[in-house]
């Protein structure tokens, strides 16, 4: 017997990767993304959609909540049972109430139970596999890798990851529970969105680098909007204790205030960190003193110009010069790159000088990568994934016996583990 691995999307972009295990019993994918804004791979979403009509699967399992992983979702046909953890569901029933999507809104409510809550690291059975979920940082909260035994092989799918989070000392805990599980790893799959990353760039800001610049930062400049993803809660969580050192109050929309209540019912009873029901409704903000304020605009990706504009004409009125902090990616704001966003870069460039770059990423640098395969100790193969330098994983600053199983394969590609 033997178990395969498909990768029909993933192998040469990032996001929107899909990845197919099976035996000659069960089949399962990981993951339904949609394909990220101007992702290079030439695997549409419709091709993904048809594949999902064409084929059976047994389930559909779900690493974290980001769109890249999950926006094809409600197009699974509805006998499909899918897994995933408790935090994702209940942040993407609230995100979806605002998106007005009703087939997922439908979907989440989850009449029919097709959806399968798992507790990390408790394993779980789909057919002939097993399947142990681990936790791992991420910038969406509570993010896991899977563990999956099938015809007497284990491969472990890493999913996103990174350690540059305030939880990013779970990465060292995966070793641990292998060892705990009496199990050695046999293909990893891995990702690799940060191959692509100049080395000479220097060291990665973590989260808390990131709360001590901002709080410095804020001191002096004490009327502030954020670009940051509204799921980015470590950090907003960085800037949201950022500003409350300074006294400052934070603001947001309805949209935003209302996953951040969520988010917080989810993780502030594990961690003082995570409480994050202090922001306010930017509606506030027009009535309180103007001397001071921190406001969470979101990603602002895509959002028509004259929105925008309103929206900080609203909450500026009488406001003198006030600064921009952004925090995200900065290729969405460079023209020569395939996902520049014309309409963000022009927002942020009504902001003049009076910008602010701080931004953790979300993914594992090749320092992580390197000392993340050291230890997990895979035999056969390293597979890449979600990344758009699969070769580049034969330069990492490893032994060589891992390089020499790194295996880069194309998109509906299928390799046999035996």
């Amino acid at each position: 017997m033997a178990v395969s691995v498909t990768i029909h999307r993933g192998t040469n972009q990032i996001g929107g990767t899909i990845t197919e295990i099976a035996t000659e019993k069960t089949h399962i994918l990981i993951d339904c993304g949609a394909a990220l804004r101007g992702s290079h791979g030439t695997v549409r979403d419709e091709d993904i959609v048809t594949m999902l009509q064409e084929r059976h699967f047994d389930a559909i399992l779900f690493t974290h909540y980001h769109g890249d992983h999950t926006g094809l979702m409600d197009r699974i046909p509805p006998d499909v049972p899918l897994y995933m953890d408790e935090a994702m569901k209940k942040i993407l029933t609230t995100l979806h109430k605002y998106t007005r999507n009703e087939a997922m809104n439908a979907l989440l409510a989850d009449a029919d139970g097709r959806i399968h809550v798992f507790v990390p690291p408790t394993p779980f059975f789909v057919g002939d596999m097993k399947i142990t979920p681990f936790f791992v940082d991420h910038s969406a909260y509570h993010a896991n890798m899977f563990l999956i035994e099938a015809a007497g092989q284990t491969i472990l799918v890493s999913g996103d990851f990174r350690s540059t989070g305030y939880l990013g000392k779970s990465l060292q805990e995966i070793p641990k529970l292998l060892k705990k599980f009496h199990k050695t790893v046999d293909v990893l799959l891995c990702e690799g969105t940060m191959m692509t990353r100049d080395t000479k760039e220097g060291r990665l800001l973590d989260e808390w680098d990131l709360k001590k610049e901002v709080e410095a930062f804020l001191k002096d400049h004490r009327q502030a909007y954020v670009i940051c993803s509204s799921t980015n809660f470590d950090t907003i969580s960085s800037i949201y204790m950022a500003a409350k050192k300074n006294g400052l109050k934070v603001y947001a929309n309805g949209y935003i205030c209302a996953m951040l209540r969520t988010f917080s019912d989810i993780a502030a009873k594990h961690t003082g960190l995570y409480n994050l029901k202090g922001v306010n409704n930017a509606k506030q903000l027009k009535d309180e003193a103007k001397e001071g304020f921190v406001v969470l605009l979101g990603s602002c990706l895509g959002k028509p110009m004259r929105m925008m504009d309103m929206f900080y004409d609203f909450l500026t009125n009488g406001v003198k010069e006030p600064w921009l902090i952004y925090s995200m990616w900065k290729g969405y704001l460079n023209p020569k790159h395939s996902a520049y966003d014309a309409k963000l870069a022009g927002f942020v460039s009504e902001f003049g000088e009076h910008v602010k770059y701080a931004h953790t990423p979300g993914h594992a640098d090749r320092e992580t990568l390197a000392r993340f395969i050291g230890e997990i100790r895979p035999r056969k193969y390293i597979i890449p994934f979600h990344t758009e330098n699969a070769e580049g994983f034969r330069g990492l600053d490893v032994e060589d016996k891992y390089k020499a199983i790194v295996r880069t394969m194309k998109d509906g590609e299928t390799i046999e583990i035996i």
